[in-house]
Parts: structure tokens; C-alpha cells; sequence
């Protein structure tokens, strides 16, 4: 880990954090902070962001690290977005995994979006070079040394899709991105079709989620003996007694506040062949949604699934929820990763009314 100076690109400028920076009034109102292009270890690396004691009541710190290859202009390689309001007191980290290429020099750049009151004691930035892909993977907690791996070619085949919103009526039954809905048949099916699950007193939304991971998860063809998970957040005990039965390995780990980054810090190439996570509401806001998937994708092998249960909390619109889900998706897209048709109901009778909540899941294949 080597400390990098935060304000060494655009020296004397004032940063938009007061007190932070130089004393010479920025062009650029919105300026943070930006170190100094770095040559870096062609490899795995994070840049590592300390804010000490920020306060703040409104606005977005985005956060990029930026690519220059000789002789170009620069480029996003990695990229986060953090929700200032409420933000006190305590400090405040985010790393930025990214993959470093030889021949190419990379700097962690701070903005913020149109405005903020963003205050803070102090900002430091470090850099970690992890070096070449694979050589600080490790393994999940318990996998023993030649456990049989699943066969890639046993993944049922799964083909693009030329339009991101599929015109199919959704069911439970149809491996297609899809909300939780209101009736009978479908839910039954479900219980029926996994009964571990569904036991008396359970909570019908992770009833549902449950129930259709699982069945997502057959539907893909990762529903089989020795196929690894990885369970974010989501550790209900029918679920995981299903998979432990169908012969899977699961690993469960709760995440902490917003900070995601502990993913991709302590399961980095675990080499896991699907992901059932939970985001709550709270990890939803501008950026959430997107960082979270990242954190996952890198925990995954190649051809990986993540399935996400996406918490709905009442009192939005239907179309601001689609909305938010396109915009996951085509970021998802944007990586180089394929993500299952989005199944959306006509009009916002499925969308839940102020006061009631419902899921809805989302998937994607690295």
C-alpha cells in the first residue's frame, strides 16, 4: 500500500472541501480532489479513498479512476457514485478495484455533481497493487483441495436478446428478470416445486425470493452438485438447506452499512459460479445498485450468474422503478456482462402501495 498525495495533479487548487487543497481559487467549481497519474503494476489494484470526518447535507461525490495510455486522452476504468446527504461524523472509505495494464498510467479523480456542502478534516488516497489476475485468489471458507468443480458445458444455453424488455407474459417458470406478484397460481407452483422453503410462519417475500432463485438457478443449469454460491445478505435458512441438499457449496456473509467493498477485498476471485444477493433499499440510491453488482461480478467465475433481489419499498411509481432497473442493466452491459430481458406487467398495478413492500429479481451472467 503506498500513500498517493490527493491534490498532486492540479497543485495549488482549491478543493470544494474547505480547508482541503491549495488557496488558488479552482476553474472547475465542482473539483475534489485528483492525484497524479501513476505507473502501476500490470495486474489486479484498488485506490483506496479516506474522507476524515466528512459532513454533509445534500449532493454526489463522484469518484473516478482515470486511465491515460501514452499518446491518448484519458478514459473511465473504474468508476463510483457516493450519496452525500446525511452523511457525519464518521470516516468515510471506498476502494476502486480496477485491473491495471502495462504501458498505461492511472489517477483517482473526485467531483461533484452541480453542487454540495461536503466538509471533511482531512482526505487521504492509497494505492494497492494486487499484481497479475489469480495470484491472490483464495478459496471460499471450507473448499478442500481437488473438490470435483462444475463443468462449464453443463450450463444450459442461454442465448442475447435483441431487446432489453421482453414482451412474454412473466411467470415464475421463465428465467426472465421479473417482479413478485399477486396470485395464487404462481405462488403455489413455487411451494410445490420447492417445499423446504415455503414452511409455515415464513415471510412471504423471502418465501418468494427464494423460491425463484432457486428456481433461476435450475433454470440455468447451476442447480447441481458441486456448483459453488455465494450468499449476500440472504440467509434464509430454506434456501440454504436446498442448495445444501442439491449438492451445492454456499457461503453466507453479511454486508455492513453501504461499504461493499469488503466483496471484492476478501473474496476476489473466489471463482464462485452464482451469487444470490439481497439489495436493500438502502444501497439503491445513485450508484448503489451498480457498485454492488460490480463488488459480486469479481467474486464469480467467467461465465458466473448473479441473481439480485431488488427491494421495493411502496409509495414510488412503477415507472421510476423500471426506469432505475434499465439503468442497472445497461451499466451491467457497459461492463461486457449479458443480463437476462427484463419481464415488466403493464401499467403499476404489480408496484406496491405506500406502506406494503415486494421484491423484484434481476440477473445477469459475467
Amino acid at each position: 500500500m503506498r500513500p498517493v498525495d490527493p491534490f498532486s495533479f492540479f497543485v495549488g487548487h482549491e478543493s470544494i472541501i474547505a480547508g482541503l487543497g491549495g488557496s488558488t481559487p479552482s476553474p472547475d467549481h465542482r473539483y475534489c480532489f485528483h492525484t497524479n497519474y501513476l505507473d502501476i503494476v500490470p495486474g489486479r489494484a484498488v485506490f483506496h479513498l479516506t474522507i476524515h470526518r466528512p459532513r454533509a447535507s445534500f449532493g454526489e461525490l463522484n469518484i473516478r479512476v482515470m486511465a491515460l495510455p501514452s499518446g491518448r486522452d484519458a478514459t473511465v476504468a473504474a468508476s463510483l457514485v457516493i450519496d452525500l446527504e446525511g452523511v457525519e461524523a464518521h470516516d468515510l472509505h471506498r476502494g476502486l478495484r480496477f485491473l491495471a495494464v502495462e504501458g498505461v498510467k492511472y489517477a483517482l479523480f473526485g467531483f461533484v455533481n452541480d453542487s454540495a456542502d461536503l466538509k471533511a478534516e482531512a482526505l487521504d488516497v492509497a494505492l494497492e497493487e494486487l499484481g497479475p489476475a489469480h495470484s491472490h485468489a483464495k478459496p471460499a471458507a471450507g473448499d478442500e483441495a481437488g473438490q470435483p468443480r462444475l463443468a462449464r458445458s453443463d450450463l444450459k444455453s442461454t442465448s442475447s436478446a435483441r431487446r432489453l424488455l421482453a414482451e412474454q407474459v412473466p411467470t415464475p417458470d421463465l428465467p426472465f428478470a421479473q417482479p413478485m406478484q399477486k396470485y395464487c397460481d404462481a405462488m403455489n407452483l413455487l411451494a410445490t416445486r420447492w417445499p423446504l422453503v415455503g414452511v409455515d410462519g415464513s415471510n412471504t417475500l423471502d418465501h418468494w425470493s427464494s423460491c425463484m432463485a432457486l428456481q433461476m438457478l435450475e433454470s440455468v443449469g447451476l442447480f447441481v452438485p458441486a456448483s459453488r454460491g455465494l450468499l449476500v445478505d440472504m440467509a434464509h435458512a430454506g434456501l440454504v438447506e436446498t442448495l445444501k441438499l442439491g449438492g451445492c457449496s454456499v457461503d453466507l456473509i453479511q454486508l455492513d452499512a453501504k461499504d461493499v467493498d469488503f466483496l471484492a477485498l476478501n473474496y476476489l476471485e473466489a471463482d464462485y459460479d452464482f451469487a444470490v444477493v439481497t439489495a436493500a433499499q438502502k444501497r439503491q440510491a445513485a450508484g448503489g445498485l451498480e457498485s454492488l453488482c460490480e463488488r459480486v461480478m469479481e467474486c464469480l467465475v467467467k461465465v458466473g450468474f448473479i441473481l439480485m433481489i431488488v427491494e421495493i419499498e411502496g409509495g414510488g411509481t412503477a415507472a421510476a422503478f423500471r426506469n432505475r432497473m434499465q439503468q442497472l442493466s445497461l451499466h451491467c452491459i457497459g461492463q461486457g456482462h449479458d443480463v437476462m430481458q427484463l419481464a415488466l406487467p403493464n401499467g403499476d398495478r404489480w408496484y406496491p402501495q405506500a406502506g406494503s413492500a415486494s421484491r423484484f429479481m434481476w440477473i445477469a451472467r459475467k
